[in-house]
């Protein structure tokens, strides 16, 4: 699990997270393996126990502990930021992971 803060959601290395929420442009961008978008710690425990691999991940530190719990021996980017930046991503609050269905 590799930490990388992050100081907007402007960041285009955030695309999975805020530019990826309609379902034909997923498809358009990850035709084989589907791309799909997984929140909350017990939501991403069964993605992994199912085989997905994680593509990137979007938290705060308050969540880090239980990432680093469930992402150990994934070699995968969690950005960073604040509750006031990460705020204006409709219906945040738990942390987010893009994911490649196996």
């Amino acid at each position: 699990m590799n930490i990388v803060p992050i100081a907007s959601i402007d960041d285009p290395r955030l695309a999975f997270f805020t530019s990826l929420t309609d379902v034909a442009l997923r498809r358009a961008l990850e035709p084989e393996t589907g791309l799909y978008l997984a929140e909350s710690t017990k939501v991403i425990e069964r993605a992994l126990q199912a085989g997905h691999t994680p593509v990137a991940v979007l938290s705060t530190d308050k969540w880090l502990a239980g990432l680093d719990e469930l992402l150990t021996g994934y070699d995968v980017d969690v950005f960073v930021g604040d509750e006031s930046t990460l705020e204006s991503l409709a219906l945040w609050g738990l942390p987010r992971l893009a994911w490649r269905v196996a």
